[in-house]
């Protein structure tokens, strides 16, 4: 069941609305982000690439590939400065900030996910269930650089579920059974380039395959209260971490984030 959630009009965010994020867990906010910084942004994606084919390998956890494609780079901002004027825009920070009560944000995470044509989506999680260990303050501004639909797999959103924390056995990473949000309504992320989600790290969400014929390429910062710190680097250290257990000891030193 999809509910309706209040959509603010683009640079008019109010403390009504950050009292909607903390209420619901989730804020949209159409056309936040100009039409150029995405057109800029879109063709840098495109690019990567050809501007770092060395980083095109598989021991490289930076990239995740989907039918031969690369499906994600994670982190982005340190090698395409297109992205980074994202991820520092004023019109971002200043909603961010206003969560936080007016203090700075720190960027933690940063991902681009292309989605190319009949590529996966997510099962249904929560992203703390990564980040356990790691401030509560988490929260991910999501920009669209495509539009998103149900037909290229856009995000579909729980709003409400953050208040009740993590919503499995701690300690462990894992995806939610879908019996956990049976009879809650939800929200798509429907969306038109430049349009910006954000939600909790608590927030429960999936998105779907990639049914369409171009991909569906987003954004996804997210960023922590800047009173606990810089974090970025800890957190792509745990995340290598993480990505490689599961290898055979002998190979895991094959594996890096460059």
């Amino acid at each position: 069941m999809l509910a309706a959630v209040h959509q603010p009009k683009c640079n008019q965010v109010s403390a009504s609305d950050i009292e909607i994020y903390r209420r619901t867990g989730f804020l949209h906010l159409p056309g936040l982000i100009p039409t150029e910084l995405i057109s800029a942004a879109g063709a840098a994606a495109d690019a990567l690439p050809q501007r770092y084919p060395e980083l095109v390998v598989r021991e490289n956890v930076r990239i995740e590939f989907a039918n031969e494609k690369v499906w994600k780079w994670d982190p982005v901002v340190d090698i395409c400065p297109e992205i980074a004027a994202i991820a520092r825009h004023p019109r971002i920070l200043n909603v961010v900030r206003a969560i936080y009560d007016g203090r700075e944000p720190s960027l933690f995470k940063d991902k681009l996910i292309l989605k190319p044509p009949g590529s996966h989506g997510n099962g249904l999680h929560q992203d703390y269930t990564w980040w356990q260990g790691f401030p509560r303050t988490l929260l991910t501004v999501t920009v669209a650089i495509d539009g998103g639909t149900i037909e290229n797999g856009c995000t579909e959103i729980y709003p409400g579920m953050h208040i009740q924390g993590l919503l499995h056995e701690p300690g462990i990473i894992m995806h939610l059974p879908d019996a956990t949000v049976a009879g809650k309504p939800s929200q798509l992320f429907a969306s038109n380039p430049g349009d910006v989600a954000i939600f909790n790290c608590f927030t429960p969400h999936r998105a779907g395959e990639n049914r369409s014929s171009r991909a569906r390429r987003q954004l996804f910062l997210t960023y922590n209260d800047g009173a606990d710190g810089d974090l970025h680097a800890a957190h792509y250290h745990h995340m290598l971490t993480y990505r490689v257990r599961d290898l055979p000891e002998s190979e895991r030193a094959n594996y890096f984030i460059r």
